[in-house]
């Protein structure tokens, strides 16, 4: 955890914020969280609304967002994606910040809250793709994701560069990213691609159930965009 310098007015805040999170405390789902394998330092297990309600009473201040996030509670750290001014974050303090994200929540939370509508994001998710960390190679195709549902901009040749040989080797969350990715361009692009279509006919015709799933979730999404030319 990272350290801060003492500010009484900041930890107050902190505080406050804190001690409202431990009140809608649910440790039902917590347990369906670990359950999954989705684990945090610490989780109250609070309902995503009431997060968003607890955001709407605080101020976008970069400095309470960063204190927020190195507190590494799973409810704090989605405030601090909330209330982080985007135009503050750096690419240096992204880097700083995703080195915290170890679990698919974080991720698909932070791609949609934060990352997603940086406008950094294309610059990011080309760092995040080349890491050596798995849950960053995640998060950079669900923040391609949420980058083109907010920008409303892709190519079928951006759809085109998610489609590679290293598909057939990988897990089930990687493969899920990469269908996040490629329906969110399927939407906004309106056309699909002949690579994107060979790819999934052939991975559904796989032995591997994670490769079948997600083609199949992308033939969906292929056909709806067809039917809607």
């Amino acid at each position: 955890m990272k350290f801060f310098i003492e500010n009484k007015e900041l930890d107050s805040e902190l505080e406050s914020i804190i001690n409202r999170i431990r009140l809608r405390m649910n440790g039902t789902t917590v347990g369906q969280m670990e359950g999954r394998g989705i684990r945090y330092r610490v989780n109250y297990g609070v309902g995503f609304p009431h997060l968003k309600e607890l955001a709407s009473m605080h101020r976008s201040d970069y400095t309470l967002a960063e204190r927020l996030w190195h507190k590494e509670i799973r409810e704090t750290m989605l405030l601090a994606a909330m209330l982080v001014p985007a135009k503050e974050m750096t690419i240096e303090r992204c880097r700083d910040w995703a080195a915290l994200i170890n679990n698919i929540d974080l991720v698909e939370r932070t791609s949609m809250l934060l990352w997603g509508q940086l406008p950094i994001a294309d610059e990011l998710v080309n760092e995040w793709r080349e890491a050596d960390n798995k849950w960053l190679q995640i998060l950079s195709n669900y923040t391609k994701g949420w980058s083109v549902y907010y920008s409303q901009k892709t190519s079928t040749q951006e759809i085109d560069n998610l489609i590679n040989d290293r598909l057939w080797q990988e897990d089930y969350f990687y493969l899920k990213s990469i269908a996040f990715a490629v329906k969110k361009m399927l939407r906004v692009n309106g056309i699909s691609t002949p690579k994107l279509k060979n790819w999934v006919k052939e991975a559904s015709q796989s032995e591997s159930e994670p490769l079948k799933i997600t083609a199949q979730d992308i033939i969906s999404e292929i056909q709806f965009v067809d039917e809607g030319k």
